[in-house]
C-alpha cells in the first residue's frame, strides 16, 4: 500500500506542477492578453483536430481488424475447423 500512496503522492506533486508552471508562463508571458488567448485557442483546436483524427484512424484500423476477424471465423465455420 505505501508504494501506492508513492505513486499517487507523486503523480498530484506532477499535476500541480505542471498547473503552477502553466499559471506562470501565462503570467510572465511577453504576449499582450489577446495574442496569448489567440495562441491558446489555437492550440486546443489543434490538439482537438489531432486527436479527433488518430481516433478515427484508430476505429477504422479496429473495425478493418473485427471485419477480418469475423471472415476468419466464417471460414473456418465452412471449411468445418
Amino acid at each position: 500500500m505505501k508504494h501506492q500512496d508513492l505513486v499517487v503522492g507523486v503523480a498530484c506533486g506532477l499535476v500541480v506542477g505542471v498547473v503552477a508552471g502553466a499559471v506562470a508562463a501565462l503570467l510572465l508571458a511577453p504576449a499582450s492578453g489577446i495574442e496569448t488567448r489567440r495562441k491558446l485557442r489555437y492550440k486546443r483546436d489543434h490538439t482537438v483536430e489531432t486527436a479527433r483524427s488518430k481516433t478515427r484512424r484508430a476505429m477504422a484500423r479496429l473495425h478493418r481488424a473485427r471485419s477480418e476477424e469475423e471472415d476468419e471465423e466464417e471460414e473456418g465455420a465452412f471449411s468445418g475447423a
